[in-house]
């Protein structure tokens, strides 16, 4: 510790203790579910600019890489999980390995560069991590749950509980930050960021010292995705490796989380542009059936080609995930051409259907949101047609508005009860003959 950073250490600690009290106290009040994670992301999104700041902020060596180390720390926690049983309370600390292990390994080649060309080569290492993520078949994973541990493996019933661990965690990354900043540690980071050349001039080890900034860094990082994938109960390669900000000024993306009862039964990521509209529905079952889709949207909301594949996680016996099915569905007027490649091969069939009919999946509330912006496009129709997907029926759908933001959708012997904002995004629902409730989380703020 630097001599007289005694009373600049307290003061900002004070500070911190004042802030992260009073943030408590307001989510105390939050009751609902989607302010509630909003609340819980605030601090870990804060701790991830901290870990990020240690490296590109005292060191002054700019980083677009530091998805590597996050989604490093979200896989690791993930995956143990789901292959070894690890709770997170094992699995956080072995991601924060892995990551520091990661940042030596990236820094060794890297730290040859600097200035611009350093920044660019760190890009490609999460670039390059989602390709193979990929190419291994992990394009989604769910966490299992276990209820009969739920307070070993961080399933609280009280989602203010994520909230108080993501305070106290960044309460723990802010602390070291200040000491790194008032140790030797942070003054020679600082003299390598005013001017690299004459800190080594005068015997700072200038490649030494930003190898350990970046191993902080790195942990710190894998630290936040662990606990970000715990808290999200589900990761892709895109939602932890991909260049989330650049993807949010084009797109517009969420996650909707299916509960029955108390119980998570599905989770469906999914992101929408002008003319493309994709998710992952992953259904919470003995073989971890999911479903990703792409869909192809026309000028009148309807979509005129959708493509599924359906895959099985591992089962109880370890078989290894596989694809069960892919299908394409193509929309021509008041009919629908289904090409589908299973067990018995390809199979090419025609269904009667209605014109502008919007794909029906079951648990998908992404599909259920085209439907609603599909009624506000002929405001003169308050029925849409729905095409199963699972068995080639037409469904006619009512839509009766309740509010100025909410509407009832009637499915058959179903009724859906939609929150909407005004441009007909589903802001979530709930079946209450069936205690089921879908929450909206809006994951990229």
């Amino acid at each position: 510790m630097r001599q007289g950073a005694g009373p600049h250490l307290r003061r900002h600690l004070g500070v911190l203790a004042v802030v992260s009290l009073v943030y408590l106290l307001a989510a105390l009040f939050v009751k609902n579910s989607y302010y509630q994670l909003i609340m819980t992301l605030v601090p870990v999104w804060a701790l991830f600019g901290v870990s990020w700041n240690i490296l590109s902020g005292y060191g002054g060596q700019l980083s677009f890489g530091h998805a590597s180390f996050f989604g490093i720390g979200a896989y690791t926690v993930t995956l143990a999980m789901v292959y070894w049983g690890l709770t997170p309370l094992l699995g956080i600390p072995l991601g924060m390995l892995l990551g520091g292990l990661a940042a030596i390994l990236i820094g060794l080649p890297t730290f040859r560069l600097r200035g611009h060309y350093f920044a660019l080569s760190m890009l490609a290492y999460p670039l390059a991590i989602l390709y193979v993520m990929q190419y291994l078949g992990f394009q989604e994973v769910s966490m299992p749950m276990y209820r009969e541990h739920a307070l070993l493996y961080m399933e609280f019933a009280d989602p203010r509980a994520y909230t108080l661990i993501a305070v106290l965690l960044l309460i723990g990354g802010v602390v070291v930050s200040l000491v790194i900043e008032n140790s030797r540690f942070g003054l020679a980071l600082l003299a390598i960021r005013q001017n690299e050349l004459a800190a080594e001039a005068a015997g700072i080890n200038a490649r030494l010292w930003k190898m350990r900034s970046l191993i902080v860094s790195g942990m710190l990082g894998a630290l936040v995705g662990g606990f970000y994938a715990r808290v999200l109960l589900v990761v892709t390669p895109e939602s932890v490796f991909g260049m989330l900000v650049s993807a949010q000024a084009v797109s517009d993306s969420g996650t909707f989380v299916i509960r029955h009862g108390r119980d998570t039964v599905a989770t469906e990521q999914f992101r929408r542009t002008d003319t493309k509209l994709e998710g992952t529905l992953s259904i919470r079952n003995a073989k971890a059936t999911s479903h990703r889709w792409t869909a192809v949207v026309a000028p009148d909301a309807t979509l005129p080609l959708i493509e599924v594949t359906v895959r099985e996680g591992r089962d109880s016996g370890g078989q290894a995930a596989r694809v069960v099915q892919r299908a394409r569905v193509i929309f021509k007027e008041d009919s629908a051409a289904v090409d589908a490649i299973g067990g018995e091969g390809l199979q090419t069939r025609l269904f009667a259907t209605e014109r502008g009919a919007v794909p029906y999946l079951n648990l998908s509330f992404a599909l259920l949101e085209q439907a609603v912006r599909r009624s506000r496009a002929t405001p003169q129709h308050s029925e849409v047609a729905f095409f199963n997907l699972g068995g080639g029926q037409t469904l006619t759908a009512r839509l009766s508005p309740l509010g100025t933001d909410s509407l009832t959708l009637d499915i058959g012997t179903v009724q859906y009860h939609l929150r909407v904002d005004q441009s007909g995004r589903l802001l979530g629902g709930r079946i209450p003959t069936q205690d089921v409730v879908a929450e909206f989380w809006d994951l990229e703020l």
